[in-house]
Protein backbone atom coordinates (compact mmCIF):
# COMPACT_ATOMS: atom_id res chain seq x y z
CA UNK A 1 0.00 0.00 0.00
CA UNK A 2 1.35 3.56 -0.80
CA UNK A 3 1.13 6.39 0.94
CA UNK A 4 -0.39 9.43 -1.74
CA UNK A 5 0.63 11.82 0.70
CA UNK A 6 3.85 12.86 1.56
CA UNK A 7 5.52 13.02 4.65
CA UNK A 8 8.90 14.94 5.52
CA UNK A 9 10.09 13.42 8.51
CA UNK A 10 9.23 10.07 7.11
CA UNK A 11 11.11 10.54 3.63
CA UNK A 12 14.36 11.95 6.03
CA UNK A 13 14.52 8.43 7.55
CA UNK A 14 13.61 6.81 4.19
CA UNK A 15 16.80 8.59 2.90
CA UNK A 16 19.26 8.14 5.88
CA UNK A 17 18.14 4.30 5.04
CA UNK A 18 18.74 4.43 1.78
CA UNK A 19 22.37 6.35 2.15
CA UNK A 20 23.67 3.92 4.84
CA UNK A 21 23.05 1.39 2.17
CA UNK A 22 20.18 -0.41 3.96
CA UNK A 23 17.64 -2.31 1.12
CA UNK A 24 14.75 -1.08 4.08
CA UNK A 25 14.93 2.30 2.48
CA UNK A 26 13.96 0.96 -1.18
CA UNK A 27 11.17 -1.11 0.51
CA UNK A 28 9.81 2.08 1.89
CA UNK A 29 10.60 3.97 -0.97
CA UNK A 30 8.65 2.01 -3.24
CA UNK A 31 5.71 1.75 -0.46
CA UNK A 32 5.30 5.35 -0.16
CA UNK A 33 6.24 6.55 -3.30
CA UNK A 34 6.09 3.71 -5.93
CA UNK A 35 2.30 3.61 -6.99
CA UNK A 36 2.45 7.58 -7.72
CA UNK A 37 5.35 7.61 -9.42
CA UNK A 38 4.02 4.65 -11.59
CA UNK A 39 0.64 6.21 -12.33
CA UNK A 40 3.30 9.64 -13.44
CA UNK A 41 5.03 7.01 -15.57
CA UNK A 42 1.71 5.51 -16.85
CA UNK A 43 0.70 9.04 -17.78
CA UNK A 44 3.83 10.09 -19.74
CA UNK A 45 4.98 6.41 -21.57
CA UNK A 46 1.50 4.81 -22.16
CA UNK A 47 1.75 5.13 -25.98
CA UNK A 48 5.93 3.71 -25.72
CA UNK A 49 6.62 0.87 -23.03
CA UNK A 50 4.41 -1.86 -21.54
CA UNK A 51 3.10 -2.23 -18.01
CA UNK A 52 6.15 -4.57 -17.14
CA UNK A 53 8.25 -2.37 -18.65
CA UNK A 54 6.96 0.82 -16.65
CA UNK A 55 7.71 -1.65 -14.00
CA UNK A 56 10.99 -2.75 -14.82
CA UNK A 57 11.41 1.29 -15.48
CA UNK A 58 10.13 2.01 -11.79
CA UNK A 59 12.55 -0.39 -9.73
CA UNK A 60 15.57 0.17 -11.76
CA UNK A 61 14.79 4.15 -10.87
CA UNK A 62 14.83 3.20 -7.11
CA UNK A 63 17.96 1.17 -7.42
CA UNK A 64 19.66 4.19 -8.91
CA UNK A 65 18.28 6.75 -6.30
CA UNK A 66 19.70 4.26 -3.75
CA UNK A 67 23.04 4.09 -5.19
CA UNK A 68 22.98 8.21 -5.44
CA UNK A 69 21.03 8.92 -2.28
CA UNK A 70 24.45 11.24 -1.06
CA UNK A 71 23.41 12.83 -3.98
CA UNK A 72 19.78 13.52 -3.06
CA UNK A 73 19.07 17.87 -1.94
CA UNK A 74 15.89 17.76 -0.25
CA UNK A 75 16.50 21.97 -1.05
CA UNK A 76 15.57 21.30 -4.57
CA UNK A 77 12.66 18.73 -4.44
CA UNK A 78 10.88 16.51 -2.37
CA UNK A 79 12.38 12.60 -2.13
CA UNK A 80 9.11 12.13 -4.61
CA UNK A 81 10.02 14.34 -6.87
CA UNK A 82 13.44 12.64 -7.26
CA UNK A 83 12.20 9.56 -7.78
CA UNK A 84 10.15 10.78 -10.22
CA UNK A 85 13.20 12.60 -12.29
CA UNK A 86 14.97 9.11 -11.90
CA UNK A 87 11.81 7.18 -13.28
CA UNK A 88 11.59 9.78 -16.08
CA UNK A 89 15.07 9.33 -17.10
CA UNK A 90 15.36 5.48 -16.66
CA UNK A 91 12.00 5.23 -19.07
CA UNK A 92 13.37 7.63 -21.80
CA UNK A 93 17.22 5.93 -21.60
CA UNK A 94 14.84 2.56 -21.72
CA UNK A 95 12.75 3.55 -24.71
CA UNK A 96 16.12 5.01 -26.80
CA UNK A 97 17.96 1.54 -26.21
CA UNK A 98 14.67 -0.21 -27.73
CA UNK A 99 14.44 2.38 -30.42
CA UNK A 100 18.17 2.60 -31.23
CA UNK A 101 18.16 5.86 -30.46
CA UNK A 102 20.53 8.49 -28.08
CA UNK A 103 17.97 9.00 -24.70
CA UNK A 104 17.27 13.29 -24.17
CA UNK A 105 17.22 13.55 -20.87
CA UNK A 106 16.75 17.08 -18.80
CA UNK A 107 18.80 16.34 -15.73
CA UNK A 108 19.67 20.24 -16.01
CA UNK A 109 16.11 21.04 -14.56
CA UNK A 110 15.54 20.75 -10.80
CA UNK A 111 13.80 18.14 -9.97
CA UNK A 112 10.77 19.93 -8.51
CA UNK A 113 9.19 20.57 -11.83
CA UNK A 114 8.33 17.01 -11.84
CA UNK A 115 7.14 16.64 -8.47
CA UNK A 116 3.59 15.49 -8.94
CA UNK A 117 0.92 17.96 -10.06
CA UNK A 118 3.38 20.77 -9.87
CA UNK A 119 4.62 22.33 -13.98
CA UNK A 120 2.11 20.75 -16.17
CA UNK A 121 4.51 22.88 -18.66
CA UNK A 122 7.50 20.81 -17.77
CA UNK A 123 5.34 17.38 -17.88
CA UNK A 124 4.39 18.25 -21.64
CA UNK A 125 7.73 19.26 -22.86
CA UNK A 126 8.72 15.23 -21.23
CA UNK A 127 5.58 13.91 -23.42
CA UNK A 128 6.59 16.31 -26.52
CA UNK A 129 10.67 14.70 -26.47
CA UNK A 130 8.88 10.87 -26.00
CA UNK A 131 6.25 11.25 -28.93
CA UNK A 132 8.82 13.03 -30.57
CA UNK A 133 11.33 9.70 -30.98
CA UNK A 134 7.92 7.85 -31.21
CA UNK A 135 6.91 9.16 -34.04
CA UNK A 136 10.25 9.23 -36.04
CA UNK A 137 11.11 5.77 -35.29
CA UNK A 138 7.91 4.97 -37.54
CA UNK A 139 8.97 6.31 -40.57
CA UNK A 140 9.92 5.02 -43.22
CA UNK A 141 13.91 4.04 -43.36
CA UNK A 142 15.15 7.01 -45.40
CA UNK A 143 12.91 9.50 -43.84
CA UNK A 144 13.56 8.90 -40.10
CA UNK A 145 17.22 8.57 -41.23
CA UNK A 146 17.34 12.10 -42.17
CA UNK A 147 15.17 13.67 -39.11
CA UNK A 148 17.13 11.18 -36.54
CA UNK A 149 19.72 12.81 -37.90
CA UNK A 150 18.98 16.73 -38.18
CA UNK A 151 17.39 16.51 -34.34
CA UNK A 152 20.76 15.13 -32.84
CA UNK A 153 22.77 17.51 -34.62
CA UNK A 154 19.84 19.86 -33.88
CA UNK A 155 19.63 21.62 -37.07
CA UNK A 156 19.00 20.59 -40.95
CA UNK A 157 22.21 18.71 -41.60
CA UNK A 158 22.84 19.50 -45.66
CA UNK A 159 21.30 17.18 -48.14
CA UNK A 160 24.40 16.02 -49.92
CA UNK A 161 26.38 14.83 -46.77
CA UNK A 162 23.32 12.37 -46.54
CA UNK A 163 22.72 11.69 -49.60
CA UNK A 164 26.51 10.18 -49.42
CA UNK A 165 25.88 8.43 -46.31
CA UNK A 166 22.58 6.57 -47.36
CA UNK A 167 23.55 5.76 -50.48
CA UNK A 168 20.71 8.17 -52.29
CA UNK A 169 20.67 10.95 -54.00
CA UNK A 170 20.20 14.72 -52.82
CA UNK A 171 16.67 15.21 -54.18
CA UNK A 172 15.36 12.27 -52.22
CA UNK A 173 17.09 13.48 -49.39
CA UNK A 174 15.10 16.87 -50.02
CA UNK A 175 11.93 14.81 -50.64
CA UNK A 176 12.08 12.70 -47.31
CA UNK A 177 12.76 15.04 -45.12
CA UNK A 178 9.77 17.07 -46.52
CA UNK A 179 7.34 13.88 -46.39
CA UNK A 180 9.13 13.63 -42.55
CA UNK A 181 8.17 16.52 -41.66
CA UNK A 182 4.41 16.39 -43.12
CA UNK A 183 3.90 13.15 -40.75
CA UNK A 184 5.96 14.30 -38.06
CA UNK A 185 3.41 17.19 -37.49
CA UNK A 186 0.61 15.73 -38.30
CA UNK A 187 1.01 12.96 -36.13
CA UNK A 188 2.37 15.36 -33.13
CA UNK A 189 -1.23 17.23 -33.42
CA UNK A 190 -3.07 14.03 -32.78
CA UNK A 191 -1.52 13.43 -30.22
CA UNK A 192 -2.67 16.69 -28.91
CA UNK A 193 0.41 19.02 -28.52
CA UNK A 194 -0.57 21.63 -31.53
CA UNK A 195 1.31 24.64 -30.71
CA UNK A 196 3.64 23.30 -28.01
CA UNK A 197 5.67 21.86 -30.85
CA UNK A 198 8.80 24.10 -30.20
CA UNK A 199 11.34 20.60 -29.95
CA UNK A 200 9.88 20.04 -33.66
CA UNK A 201 10.80 23.23 -35.09
CA UNK A 202 13.47 22.71 -36.28
CA UNK A 203 12.54 19.52 -37.75
CA UNK A 204 9.14 21.59 -39.25
CA UNK A 205 10.58 23.88 -41.55
CA UNK A 206 7.91 26.43 -43.19
CA UNK A 207 4.68 24.52 -43.60
CA UNK A 208 4.57 26.09 -47.32
CA UNK A 209 7.81 24.13 -47.78
CA UNK A 210 5.99 20.78 -47.27
CA UNK A 211 3.13 20.93 -49.94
Amino acid sequence: MFHPREDPERDERTLQLLIAGDTAGIRQLLEDHGGVVLSFLRRKFHLVLGDWQLEQTLGMAALRLWQTATRIDRELGSLRAWFALMSRNCGLALLARQQGQTPVLLDCLSPSPLGIGTSMAELRHMQLVVDVHHVIAQLDELPRAVLTADLEAGDEVPAPLLASQCGVSSRDVIAARSTGRRILRRRLEELGHGDEQRLAARLRGPREGDS
